[in-house]
């Protein structure tokens, strides 16, 4: 691949705090980009298969699951190989399918065919790991949380709010920072936006794409050009 010039580090947190205000100011409404129609179950299905797959992919399938499967019961009836069929153009479409199945039947038998809200339990369903736990807290529960992927972990050490490689210990500063409400549905990249060097590190901090409901008519290229104008060159170079 070949290298790109690198955009400059941005000079610690209160930068990044900046950035945290000026992206809440420009984008209030930001919500999960997974269309789940506020029903938990919904959503947890969605994040399960969102995992190394674009949240566009995964809502253009689940229409059809959650009309088949429109709650857990229904989907603890069915076989691996129907819902395997159904959403077998995500990425690892076998452990998917298997893990839904069985998330399915957990919640039937332990948890009354409801999603739970405590962090442990959540866990516990095949699956889930603390990432998905914290997406359902937060966007259901509305409890303080902090969901750490590749790109939050990327943008939090890059705007200088964390030091930390383990997820966990990410999660623990940027709580620290208060950043849960505001900061990481923020910092989502597509993965054929961002252009990176050989070392594997983005080269475009103004490639930052938001996980927001936004106007069906306003391009992805819009976004990337607002925040560019509006962030990376008007407000975050007073703060440098």
């Amino acid at each position: 691949m070949k290298k790109t010039t690198e955009t400059p580090s941005l000079p610690g947190t209160e930068a990044g705090r900046t950035l945290a205000r000026e992206l809440e100011k420009l984008y209030p409404d930001a919500l999960c980009s997974l269309e789940y129609g506020g029903d938990p179950w919904k959503l947890l299905v969605a994040a399960r298969l969102s995992a190394q797959c674009t949240d566009r992919r995964v809502n253009l399938i689940t229409p059809a699951l959650f009309s088949r499967f429109p709650t857990p019961e229904k989907m603890a009836e069915a076989t691996q190989d129907q819902i395997f069929e159904l959403v077998k153009s995500v990425s690892y479409p076998n452990s998917k399918s298997a893990h839904l199945l069985g998330l399915a039947q957990k919640l039937v038998s332990d948890f009354g065919g409801m999603v739970p809200s405590d962090i442990d339990d959540l866990q516990t369903l095949p699956g889930v790991g603390r990432k998905t736990a914290n997406v359902i807290r937060g966007n259901i529960y509305g409890d303080p949380s902090i969901v750490v992927d590749t790109h939050v972990k990327r943008i939090s050490k890059r705007l200088g709010f964390t030091k930390q490689d383990d997820p966990t210990a990410i999660e623990k500063d940027l709580m620290k920072e208060h950043l849960y409400g505001t900061y990481v549905p923020y910092v989502g990249f597509e993965g054929n936006t961002v252009e990176y060097d050989e070392e594997g590190k983005p080269v475009r901090l103004e490639a930052v794409v938001l996980s927001t409901q936004h106007d069906p008519d306003v391009t992805q290229e819009q976004i990337h050009e607002d925040i560019k104008k509006y962030v990376f060159d008007a407000i975050l170079p007073q703060n440098m």
